[in-house]
């Protein structure tokens, strides 16, 4: 108890008393620029968004909205900081990939973690399409061996820098595959993916005549999959419910 009795005081001790930050103060701008939406660019009088004309003697100019000032004249609150880069990605019917920058980056918080992508944009292609129908465990695990080939992973390209890599699927692919990555298994003779323990001893005996020992450990086939979900996974739910 004393411990925390000293650290709360530490804490209260620490505090400016100031109560908003900058959250806050564009909170307040935001709501000031929707009561007042107009003004006047000459006298700098406010108006509701329904006024068109100045009201001050002399002046009767038009007002403009606020979103229309010159940018010099718009309180340096109400402008938006850009923390981070962010880059669209736009496909041309040539094949190639025209990348704009939309907004530039000011800081970047991840610049002390070395990253192995290159400073130049990476240029993005879509690879040969798997023919075969994911819906059942085999044809997933098909599909998820050849994307890791394609993409080189260490698992099946000890050459390669790439350990692991982002897969997004929705519906049934992804109910399979997430069972799929706790329970299929390489197999240590020929490097077949196995899925289930059980299937994985009836290989070794059947193809191999090899009994799988009970504590044996077996070694996982896709744990270089990070399984995302889809958007249509989210909306076929919205729909069931």
């Amino acid at each position: 108890m004393r411990s925390i009795e000293e650290r709360l005081h530490k804490i209260k001790g620490e505090q400016t008393g100031v109560d908003t930050d900058s959250i806050d103060e564009q909170l307040a701008v935001n709501l000031h620029d929707k009561e007042f939406g107009k003004e006047c660019p000459v006298c700098g009088r406010e108006y509701a968004k329904r006024k068109q004309k100045c009201k001050v003697t002399g002046c009767n100019n038009a007002v403009l909205r606020l979103s229309k000032r010159p940018q010099e004249d718009v309180p340096e609150t109400s402008r938006k900081r850009a923390r981070y880069s962010m880059t669209r990605h736009e496909f041309m019917p040539s094949g190639c990939i025209d990348t704009k920058n939309i907004v530039s980056r000011t800081k970047n918080p991840y610049e002390h973690i070395h990253s192995n992508h290159p400073e130049s944009p990476i240029k993005i292609k879509a690879r040969d399409p798997v023919f075969c129908n994911p819906n059942s465990y085999a044809s997933c695990i098909t599909v998820l061996r050849s994307i890791g080939k394609d993409l080189k992973v260490q698992k099946y390209d000890p050459t390669s820098c790439r350990k692991w890599a982002v897969i997004i699927c929705d519906g049934l692919p992804f109910s399979l595959c997430t069972k799929l990555l706790k329970e299929t298994y390489t197999c240590s003779v020929c490097n077949a993916a196995i899925f289930t323990r059980k299937g994985m001893a009836s290989h070794l005996a059947d193809v191999h005549d090899v009994e799988l020992q009970e504590n044996s450990e077996l070694m996982p086939e896709f744990g270089w999959v990070l399984l995302r979900i889809g958007y249509g996974h989210y909306e076929m739910n919205m729909v069931r419910f």
